[in-house]
């Protein structure tokens, strides 16, 4: 069976078992599961994680995957909090630096499973959307741009209503709608 991996922080974690990939948690990915019964899901996601988290976990969490047929990448909101309060210098130096990391994920993921696969990137979200959030939002859709990757941005569609009170976890409801969001691109894979 053909399998599609995600990986990113605790919006793709959603409380999975961290020490088991097939292990889906309560989020969109178990949503998807539900309604793309073709595929094999697994979640590598990580409460916490940063860009630099996932990189350090990838070849750990490839060696579980057998037939992959596509991922989907959702990083971005652990590694804006890290940078709150710096210089519009050093958030612009940031920024440079977590695009080309990101293209080196992506690389790094085409070397080792073929070169295409198809590969999901999702924007980082907030229910409250920061100047900073939207560069790094900027950072996603010209990385998805210049290699061909799908590019999805929730925040042109979550709603206050769809976010935890903290304003960056998603309610049920908001994992199910970027489950929803989510389920066409995953019936045409192949």
């Amino acid at each position: 069976m053909k399998e599609i991996l995600s990986l990113g922080d605790s919006l793709v974690a959603c409380g999975r078992n961290p020490d088991d990939l097939t292990s889906l948690g309560h989020g969109f990915v178990g949503a998807l599961a539900k309604d793309q019964a073709s595929y094999r899901f697994l979640n590598g996601g990580y409460n916490g994680a940063r860009l630099a988290d996932v990189n350090f976990y990838l070849l750990e969490t490839l060696a579980g995957c057998q037939n992959l047929a596509g991922v989907i990448l959702w990083l971005g909101i652990n590694d804006l909090g890290r940078q709150l309060g710096t210089s519009d210098g050093e958030w612009n130096n940031f920024v440079l630096s977590w695009q080309d990391q990101y293209g080196r994920l992506v690389t790094l993921l085409r070397a080792q499973l073929g070169w295409d696969l198809p590969i999901l990137l999702l924007a980082p979200v907030a229910v409250r959307t920061e100047p900073r959030q939207l560069d790094l939002v900027q950072a996603v859709r010209e990385l998805a741009s210049s290699r061909h990757l799908t590019f999805v941005d929730p925040n042109r569609w979550l709603t206050p209503e769809d976010f935890m009170p903290d304003g960056i976890h998603l309610k049920g409801r908001g994992q199910e709608e970027v489950a929803k969001h989510l389920g066409d691109w995953v019936s045409h894979l192949t």
